[in-house]
């Protein structure tokens, strides 16, 4: 147990989880969750071929952490009716 709560750590920090190709052989992905205006959690997941990922995961994770900022502020409005 103290090994997969130490595993969680970064995605804790980040909010982004990693899949290594440890699901699918040659296929990894990179996850992030975000919750909506009533507080139901929802995941995005991008899948990349393992062996682009060094090549693309920078730029994947920034877009992902931008897309859960604009869809958490999307909410905020929602609620506001802003």
């Amino acid at each position: 147990m103290e090994t997969f709560l130490k595993q969680l750590q970064p995605v804790c920090r980040t909010g982004l989880a990693y899949d290594l190709g440890e699901h699918t052989l040659g296929l990894s992905a990179i996850g992030c969750v975000f919750k909506d205006r009533l507080g139901g959690l929802h995941a995005i997941s991008v899948p990349i071929p393992t062996p682009r990922f060094d090549e693309v995961h920078e730029s994947v994770e920034a877009t992902l952490s931008e897309t859960v900022e604009r869809l958490e502020i999307m909410m905020a409005d929602d609620l506001t009716g802003t």
